[in-house]
């Protein structure tokens, strides 16, 4: 097997409300169809595909709602 064209990320999700997260080492963004970073997550752990206009990210053991607009607000578990 040999690579044709190299890969751009580590991990990623299917996109989702027009929006795929994205791992590139240790740093997780949204992208979107165009292949754009529409939403940065540094310093989340770990970011869930968006469902009803959120995703679900994580930080330090604490869940996170986080809207397309950036906002983040912490989720009561």
């Amino acid at each position: 097997m040999r690579i044709v064209i190299p890969p751009v990320y580590d991990a990623g999700f299917d996109f989702t409300e027009g929006l795929a997260a994205v791992l590139t080492g240790r740093r997780w963004a949204f992208v979107d169809t165009a292949g754009r970073e529409a939403l940065c997550m540094e310093g989340f752990d770990a970011v869930k595909p968006f469902r009803n206009g959120c995703a679900v990210a994580e930080r330090n053991g604490c869940r996170y709602a986080v809207d397309r607009r950036g906002r983040v607000r912490k989720l009561d578990i």
